[in-house]
């Protein structure tokens, strides 16, 4: 495995990968180990406040992507909801 030592990070930068592994329960390396890995590999990062719903999804069920089978629609035509006053 190969190793890399950033310096002159902006003030807080430490303090906020540090809260933020705590978050997942991870080593701070460990934590900045999964976020460089996530954006060399240019995948959607799930958890952070940026990504939207469906990328939480697509994340939340790719190890059973494949494995689900989808029920044909049916062709009936959808009724409107009634609605009591």
């Amino acid at each position: 495995m190969a190793q890399l030592v950033v310096r002159n990070l902006p003030d807080g930068v430490k303090d906020r990968l540090r809260k933020r592994a705590e978050m997942h329960g991870r080593s701070l390396e460990s934590e900045v180990r999964e976020i460089l890995s996530v954006v060399a590999l240019g995948r959607p990062v799930a958890d952070s406040p940026s990504a939207g719903f469906g990328t939480q999804m697509i994340e939340a069920f790719r190890p059973v992507a494949g494995l689900l089978k989808v029920p044909p629609r049916s062709k009936e035509q959808g009724r409107p909801a009634k609605f009591r006053r």
